[in-house]
């Protein structure tokens, strides 16, 4: 139809940017320059004869620094070891804003999922996660970083199972388009309530069943954080004989299943958004579902769902098994996990003492082409925006998980200066930021350097 340039230095960096855009014809010769104006701006082309129309965009623009192939060794070594996970759970505790929340939390989990394994960094964050909190009826309900991570984690791994599952459900829901309005308030005329309840009840118990055959295909790394889960659980509330099973529930079914009903094309379940009578069914449906993994039934608030409390009553039992059968370690009868069992994991070395080189010690390291560079930046990035507050929240003369944390800071601080040192022609490079060591030589593929940080001044040598 058209074409249209866009020019970064018209837009502001890490904000969205509302602008209007004028589509060009398509050029053989290559693109037409087409003007974008944000508010308030002019376009000079919009009296361009030919022009295609108009487009409005709002962008975000973003930019990550990543640092060249190695220097996020130690970085990685470091979160495998039980220090990083210390760090992580500090982490989780100083991250105020929900946007720096869900991108932390994404970049740990494919950190992690490279590494040492998922699992790790959620047995550290369920276990800060069910230690502060007191009621275990609010278990989870919050947006923290563990149930963030977890919830990514869950669409990571899990989502061949969830459309082996699921799928076939969803498209028989989308061809049929049949009424299950059971609110005699939304009937249409004509429609039968009688009619409706038994084809709600139908597919209810038809998903319920799937979902319940399915429990020796749900992935082994997700049964291994829901077993850590259910023993966090069962230590800290033995008498609540419901709380392990909500702990979970709130995870598989809120998060995953149900949520994945209600909207199946943001899981890749459909190829559309579903119409309005589609959508309501599949509502009434995750509704009914949702309620029955809370192994509660419905009551005076929806009075018109009352209806479905039979179907709940006889279903709860085989509810409770198949909390209980994924929370266990038994090995899935047929893997539907993309991972972590598909990655080569570093294994863990012997930490020897002194300083941080000595405590990441000998541990093996991935191919860097397995590392994942972008993700550990976006780890970086927060830490240094965040150190401030880190350090006196934690201060590292009590947490010693802090100070090797700050001299991996240090390191990749040292990574940022070498970088400068090769590319920059002038050698007036500020290095007042730095930490404060002993002289040091730094060797640099055409050159050498002899660096003096205490005076912040180097010579070429």
């Amino acid at each position: 139809m058209g074409q249209f340039e866009v020019h970064l230095k018209d837009i502001k960096p890490e904000v969205p940017n509302d602008l209007r855009f004028i589509l060009a014809p398509p050029s053989s010769a290559g693109p037409d320059p087409a003007s974008a104006s944000g508010e308030g701006g002019k376009s000079p082309s919009q009296s361009n004869s030919n022009s295609r129309g108009n487009l409005r965009l709002t962008l975000k623009y973003t930019e990550d620094v990543i640092l060249p192939a190695g220097s996020y060794n130690n970085m990685f070594r470091f979160l495998s070891l039980p220090e990083g996970i210390e760090m992580v759970k500090a982490m989780s505790g100083v991250i105020s804003s929900s946007e720096d929340r869900v991108d932390l939390a994404d970049a740990f989990v494919h950190s992690y999922e490279a590494g040492a394994g998922a699992e790790q960094l959620f047995e550290g964050l369920m276990d800060l996660e069910i230690n502060s909190t007191e009621d275990p009826r609010v278990i989870f309900r919050g947006n923290s970083l563990g149930t963030k991570g977890l919830d990514l984690y869950m669409k990571l791994v899990g989502s061949t199972y969830l459309s082996y599952v699921l799928a076939p459900f969803v498209s028989q829901v989308y061809a049929q388009k049949k009424s299950c309005e059971v609110d005699p308030t939304q009937l249409e005329p004509g429609e039968e309530v009688e009619k409706n309840v038994a084809r709600l009840m139908q597919l209810v118990q038809q998903v319920v069943d799937t979902i319940f055959k399915s429990a020796d295909m749900c992935p082994s790394s997700l049964r291994a954080i829901f077993k850590h889960i259910q023993m966090l659980i069962n230590k800290k509330w033995p008498e609540d004989d419901k709380a392990k099973y909500s702990a979970v529930s709130g995870f598989i079914f809120l998060r995953f299943f149900c949520a994945a009903i209600l909207s199946p094309k943001l899981f890749d379940l459909a190829p559309d958004h579903p119409d309005a009578a589609v959508s309501r069914t599949l509502k009434l449906v995750a509704k009914t579902v949702q309620n029955l993994a809370n192994l509660v039934v419905f009551e005076a608030k929806e009075p018109h769902l009352k209806v479905m409390n039979t179907l709940l009553e006889s279903n709860m039992d085989r509810m409770k098994t198949f909390l209980d059968t994924i929370s266990s370690s038994k090995q899935s009868k047929q893997s539907y996990s993309l991972s972590p069992e598909s990655h080569k994991r570093a294994q863990l070395g012997g930490a020897a003492s002194g300083g941080f080189e000595g405590l990441i010690g000998s541990t093996p390291m991935l191919p860097f082409t397995q590392i994942p560079d972008r993700e550990l930046a976006c780890i970086h990035r927060h830490l240094i925006k965040n150190k401030d507050k880190l350090t006196s929240t934690f201060p590292p003369k009590i947490f010693p998980w802090c100070v090797h944390t700050l001299a991996m800071l240090d390191d990749l601080e040292m990574s940022n200066l070498i970088i400068a040192l090769n590319t920059k022609s002038s050698h007036a490079l500020d290095v007042s930021s730095l930490p404060v060591r002993e002289s040091s030589i730094i060797t640099l593929p055409k050159s050498q350097y002899q660096l003096n940080l205490t005076t912040a001044s180097y010579d070429r040598t």
